[in-house]
């Protein structure tokens, strides 16, 4: 079970393990779950049952969801169900997705706390590290938002299978990428064909991959 830890004034921990989504808790007791519309039905309820959250909203797919339109309905529903200032805030989806679930955890009561379940492969190797969150406006992207730092991030091959292979390409260029940036190691086995969900390796690539956006951040 390869683990990263990410250092600064809130460090935290990115898991990299198949089966994560199973076993995966925090110590909150009220947990809202904010989720990918677009995700397979199978993938919510793992993350329901294995956070048990009191509310979950599903917002659009991609950037659709970064708008100040969807966070307000998202701090709205955090508000009218009584989400205290020591509940949490659980991402589950793409970078958009978290961009936003870590936005809503930065804002709602100026700050609860947030934890990140990416499930694409460019989520994990990119935006679910390094505590940037926020949302699009129309004169440009990402220039709403707050350095928002999770408490841990799970990473879990499983969720990255049913990927369309041009989606998994885009993660796989931005891991190819790090590699460029300080570990030579990596582009080969970013380019083998092996580099894929279930076969060996992966899992020690993929944490590869993220501890240098880990380092960088």
């Amino acid at each position: 079970m390869p683990q990263i830890e990410v250092g600064g004034a809130q460090p935290y921990t990115v898991t990299v393990e198949t089966g994560a989504l199973g076993w995966a808790s925090v110590p909150e007791r009220r947990v809202a779950l904010i989720v990918d519309a677009g995700l397979p039905a199978g993938w919510t309820l793992q993350a329901e049952q294995a956070f048990h959250p009191e509310l979950t909203i599903e917002v659009p797919s991609g950037d659709a969801c970064k708008t100040l339109k969807v966070l307000g309905g998202v701090l709205s529903r955090l508000a009218l169900s009584n989400l205290p200032r020591d509940g949490a805030v659980i991402g589950l989806g793409g970078g958009a997705t978290t961009d936003l679930a870590g936005f809503a955890a930065a804002s709602y009561l100026r700050g609860v706390a947030y934890y990140s379940v990416p499930t694409t492969l460019l989520g994990m190797v990119d935006a679910a590290v390094g505590g940037k969150t926020g949302v699009n406006l129309p004169e440009g992207k990402n220039l709403v938002g707050a350095f928002w730092p999770p408490k841990a991030v799970w990473c879990d091959p499983e969720l990255l299978s049913s990927l369309p292979p041009a989606v998994f390409r885009e993660g796989a260029a931005e891991a190819y990428k790090h590699g460029l940036i300080s570990d030579p190691s990596l582009l080969p086995r970013i380019l083998s064909p092996d580099f894929r969900p279930g076969q060996p390796g992966f899992e020690q690539t993929l944490a590869d991959a993220i501890a240098v956006k880990a380092s960088v951040v």
